[in-house]
């Protein structure tokens, strides 16, 4: 089965999340921005619990590609030379508590638009998570963004995440997971980009962001 679009994703996604029978008092969603912000919606309204939005993004630059929160924590990876086209990414990669020391042109202009953008989504207030985070994405292939999420937010002083995704890859069942998931399906593809679930995927606008955390 296909999703309409992110927002039909989080509605199935929500009755999983109730359906759990898990107890979320003290929880507050966080969607990562911005294509996990339309998904988180439906089920910060379904738990009646607050949304906020988490910038993560990728910096790739001087043969290194780091992904990273406006926190500055994050992995840092090297990259290969290309091959027939592509750069092949050393799945080796380093966690980074403070990015902004590392020398990497651009990175300055990159975390302060990181920022500028995590502000703007959440209506002017610094991104400040709870104790207690259901953390939410439109998708889970690789892991490499949850996993820094994760780890950003428990060393921001987040106590206990469960992290929430409409579909995930065969792999994550076998896993060993750093955090509790829910999922409303295990697909049977093995290798798939998350966008191959939707019917429409495209960007999802800034404004569409800061309604749903508004």
């Amino acid at each position: 089965m296909f999703f309409e679009n992110r927002t039909d994703a989080g509605k199935h996604l929500a009755r999983t999340v109730l359906d759990s029978g898990r107890d979320f008092s003290g929880f507050e969603v966080v969607g990562l921005a911005r294509g996990g912000v339309p998904v988180a919606e439906p089920i910060a309204q379904a738990l009646s619990l607050p949304l906020k939005a988490m910038c993560i993004d990728d910096l790739l630059v001087d043969g290194s590609k780091l992904v990273c929160t406006t926190s500055g924590h994050g992995l840092l990876y090297k990259l290969s030379r290309p091959v027939e086209g592509t750069q092949k990414v050393d799945m080796a990669p380093r966690w980074i508590e403070d990015s902004s020391q590392l020398e990497l042109t651009g990175l300055s202009e990159f975390l302060s638009e990181l920022q500028r953008r995590e502000l703007m989504y959440n209506n002017g207030q610094a991104f400040q998570p709870g104790i207690k985070v259901l953390l939410v994405d439109d998708g889970l292939v690789s892991g490499t963004t949850i996993k820094v999420a994760v780890q950003a937010l428990r060393q921001q002083g987040v106590e206990e995440i469960v992290v929430a995704i409409p579909v995930v890859l065969p792999w994550t069942q076998n896993a060993k997971l750093d955090f509790e998931l829910i999922t409303w399906r295990v697909s049977t593809m093995k290798n798939a980009a998350t966008g191959m679930f939707y019917f429409e995927f495209g960007d999802t606008p800034d404004q569409q962001v800061m309604a749903a955390t508004a």
